[in-house]
């Protein structure tokens, strides 16, 4: 009886994970755009939309990212309810080279950095940019996707249209919330 107990709550462990994680490796981007890194390089953004949110962004709003490029460390400015505060994030890319959008970015904590690869899916240089990241757990996978603007206030009808067929080919549990990006004058 006590081994039955031991298994049920095991298996309920497991379906409360597979409730948050994905079950299975992480998918494949399906799309490969070629990536200018130049062009995106010097660019500052707004995060517009998530589609869940990695433990750094808890309770953050009015974010901004100052993207240096690829080889080079970038700032991500957000505020909490406590202030303002910031990230420095060092800006790689993986080993294959491959100028398709793919990059390693380790973001400097004070205890230890994190690691995150992170694809530009979808991008105009100008207007948008869909960033995803996924990671691999063994049997399970997490996996988040933000959409960053090049502007706090701008009507954003364009960048949903733009990006709406690249979101159709992701993960149909990504719910996109909109950020908060009003009254950010400090930021």
């Amino acid at each position: 009886m006590f081994k039955v107990c031991h298994f049920l709550f095991a298996l309920s462990l497991i379906n409360c994970a597979l409730a948050i994680w994905n079950w299975g490796p992480c998918p494949s981007a399906k799309l490969s755009p070629q990536f200018h890194e130049n062009r995106f390089a010097g660019s500052v953004w707004y995060e517009y939309k998530r589609s869940s949110e990695p433990k750094w962004e808890a309770g953050t709003e009015c974010n901004k990212l100052y993207f240096n490029g690829v080889d080079s460390v970038s700032k991500l400015i957000f505020r909490r309810p406590d202030g303002v505060d910031q990230i420095l994030i060092k800006v790689d890319r993986p080993s294959e080279g491959l100028n398709n959008g793919k990059m390693i970015w380790e973001f400097q904590f004070k205890n230890s950095p994190v690691k995150e690869n992170v694809q530009v899916l979808a991008t105009d240089y100008y207007t948008y940019a869909l960033l995803w990241s996924c990671h691999n757990y063994y049997l399970f996978h997490t996996e988040w996707a933000q959409l960053w603007s090049s502007s706090k206030y701008y009507n954003h009808n364009y960048t949903d249209w733009k990006v709406e067929p690249v979101i159709k080919l992701m993960d149909s549990q990504h719910k996109f919330k909109p950020v908060n990006q009003f009254n950010c004058t400090s930021i």
